[in-house]
């Protein structure tokens, strides 16, 4: 019996150590969560970076967009310019070469902003087609409107616009600018202009009269 008793006692501890020894396969609910957790929380910031990039490039795209649009608006204006020079290249080409001496023009009715209330330029061509002898032309300007309180319209003459540009021009050929500079009395709303250029001579070119809409080309010139 006594030599048995070792023997039981080895026998005992192993079966407890047994009995209480951790299962491997059996994982700690706290530990999982922990882990799910981690996970979890990985994925968020992957997604928050990828929205905060998917942020940058709409970014870039926006900007590459309105790069893109203001050079097709630049490439626009660039072409509208080539053919207005193309059209004013081939306009003086008719002109020089033309030979029908028996008419005046006019183009190129503008309004031109002076920055002064009721103070404006208006600008104009005169033109005769041909390489032929000169002569001498008058220009006039009138403006067609109505007073505050008035039923009826109004026009008023170069004296009544103030214009001090001499109104002759000598030895005219080919092609004139002119610039007149006239100032609208108080109280006056303008609704066209109407320029008028006609030979000193009785037996010269036809007159040519040029009439423009004030809203219009204020617009454009403001």
């Amino acid at each position: 019996m006594l030599l048995l008793a070792p023997f039981l006692l080895v026998a005992g501890i192993g079966g407890w150590l047994w009995m209480h020894w951790p299962d491997e396969g059996v994982i700690d609910p706290q530990m999982r969560i922990d882990a799910l957790t981690d996970e979890l929380q990985q994925e968020v910031e992957a997604r928050r970076q990828a929205e905060a990039e998917q942020q940058r490039a709409l970014r870039r795209l926006s900007l590459l967009e309105t790069e893109i649009d203001a050079y097709r608006e630049d490439v626009e204006r660039q072409e509208a310019e080539l053919a207005r020079l193309r059209d004013e290249v081939a306009f003086y080409e008719r002109l020089a070469e033309s030979n029908d001496d028996a008419s005046l023009g006019l183009r190129d009715l503008a309004l031109q902003s002076t920055g002064q209330s009721g103070v404006w330029d208006v600008v104009f061509q005169v033109y005769r087609p041909g390489l032929n002898r000169s002569l001498d032309v008058r220009w006039s300007l009138e403006i067609a409107g109505r007073f505050e309180g008035d039923d009826e319209d109004t026009t008023l003459d170069h004296e009544d616009l103030g214009v001090e540009q001499e109104r002759d021009i000598e030895g005219f050929r080919l092609l004139r600018n002119a610039r007149v500079r006239v100032v609208l009395p108080e109280g006056f709303t303008p609704e066209a202009v109407v320029v008028r250029v006609e030979p000193e001579d009785e037996d010269g070119p036809d007159a040519a009269t040029k009439r423009g809409e004030w809203d219009r080309m204020a617009g454009e010139g403001a």
